[in-house]
């Protein structure tokens, strides 16, 4: 199984506005900070601060622990710059 990465917020919503500006669009995912289940958010579009684990009811912050997305683009758009992994 790959491993899932999350990056620093700021990062993520950098990538995903050029990704929404290229007519794509992105759900936010993140890795619940109590039982570990890797979450999909359910809104289009959308980056928050906090997310809720319908699992195990935690709610973590994704400012201190990092987040990622999924995105969907049209066939005709172009490239978008990812962050890349950073060592810590």
């Amino acid at each position: 199984m790959t491993k899932q990465i999350d990056f620093p917020l700021i990062e993520v919503e950098e990538t995903a506005k050029a990704v929404i500006a290229r007519g794509g669009f992105i759900y936010q995912k993140w890795t619940c900070g109590g039982c570990g289940k890797r979450i999909t958010g359910n809104v289009r579009n959308g980056l928050f601060i906090k997310g809720h684990c319908e699992e195990c009811n935690h709610v973590t912050d994704l400012l201190v622990t990092g987040c990622n997305y999924v995105a969907f683009m049209p066939a005709n758009a172009r490239s978008v710059q990812q962050p890349t992994e950073t060592k810590q």
